[in-house]
């Protein structure tokens, strides 16, 4: 199973979480990362170093997911694209850590990544071009 790691700025990160374990139930093997002003960027790899070992145990992989690529968050995830069983993707939303939940057990790591950057991108959109068919100008 591949493990989850959700690192944003604030709060973001656990509230995506709770929200998705509000819709389909307790996600395992996935953790939160919060970031703040204050926090020390040599603490937080540790700490992100820490839950990508507690996530990844079974040897399936990790995705982390990060808030915004260039930010605290996604810099520090890249630290650990080296290693092979780690992934990073940016820019989550909750439809994608939905997708995540029911797609972990049935992709490959690179699969999984690539399809929910997919998935994601076609989960934003306009509602009046959706439901009344029409763009505005």
């Amino acid at each position: 199973m591949i493990g989850l790691v959700i690192a944003t700025h604030a709060g973001l990160a656990a509230q995506l979480l709770e929200a998705a374990q509000r819709i389909v139930g307790p996600v395992a093997r996935a953790q939160t990362l919060c970031m703040d002003r204050a926090s020390d960027p040599e603490v937080l790899a540790g700490i992100l170093s820490e839950m990508i070992d507690a996530v990844g145990c079974d040897g399936d992989g990790v995705l982390v997911m990060a808030d915004m690529f260039g930010g605290t968050p996604a810099n520090l995830a890249a630290l650990f694209l080296p290693e092979s069983d780690v992934e990073v993707i940016n820019g989550v939303n909750l439809p994608m850590v939905l997708k995540f939940t029911s797609s972990r057990e049935t992709m490959s790591l690179a699969e999984l990544t690539l399809f929910l950057q997919d998935y994601a991108r076609k989960s934003i959109v306009v509602s009046r071009e959706l439901l009344m068919g029409a763009k505005e100008n």
